[in-house]
């Protein structure tokens, strides 16, 4: 029986441990860029469009790092483009005394992705994770 010993076995395990770090931190961070790109999309698609389109053209999806680990993604109205969002989805009253009904474009997708939709996307976020780290699927 031959007898040996593996040299450097330590940092073979330190460099998979950073790979499974750097793929993990990759793929959350884009699969949770992902999901806030998905419903700004699913918005743009509700919202209506009048004469400018500046509507809709202010719907945007941003992620930043707070700390290393912690990534954050949002959508929003860029009110600076849009400054009647809130008027739409919302209705308002008129100066003449009439009023203006609501056509709900952003409630309604933010309320499907936390019904639910949100769990399913970040739950294929963790299997694409699985899969860079352990190619066979499993852990």
């Amino acid at each position: 029986m031959a007898r040996g010993s593996i040299t450097g076995w330590e940092e073979v395990k330190r460099n998979i441990n950073k790979f499974a770090r750097i793929a993990g931190h990759q793929a959350v961070r884009d699969g949770v860029y992902g999901i806030s790109l998905d419903a700004a999309e699913e918005i743009r698609a509700r919202t209506p469009v009048g004469p400018t389109g500046n509507l809709r053209r202010s719907i945007r999806a941003r992620k930043f790092s707070k700390e290393k680990g912690q990534f954050i993604a949002f959508t929003a109205i860029d009110r600076k483009i849009a400054p009647h969002a809130h008027l739409v989805e919302f209705g308002h009253r008129t100066l003449d005394g009439g009023h203006v009904p609501a056509h709900p474009f952003f409630r309604p997708v933010m309320r499907k992705y936390r019904n639910g939709k949100y769990l399913k996307r970040m739950e294929k976020v963790m299997q694409g994770i699985v899969r860079k780290v352990r190619p066979d699927g499993n852990w």
